[in-house]
């Protein structure tokens, strides 16, 4: 049970430090750098619909 409830802590860590990038801007950085180390047919198969 206490394996559960660090699970749940660090997890809940983790989405109030994305919420924040995200509300911050600080998340576009990081995307823009993934978007250009991408392979070239995942960039298309993930615009392509």
């Amino acid at each position: 049970m206490q394996a559960g409830k660090a699970g749940k802590t660090i997890m809940g860590g983790i989405m109030i430090a994305l919420a924040a990038m995200i509300l911050s801007g600080a998340d576009k950085p990081i995307e823009t750098w993934l978007v250009d180390h991408a392979p070239a047919w995942l960039t298309q198969w993930t615009t392509r619909f």
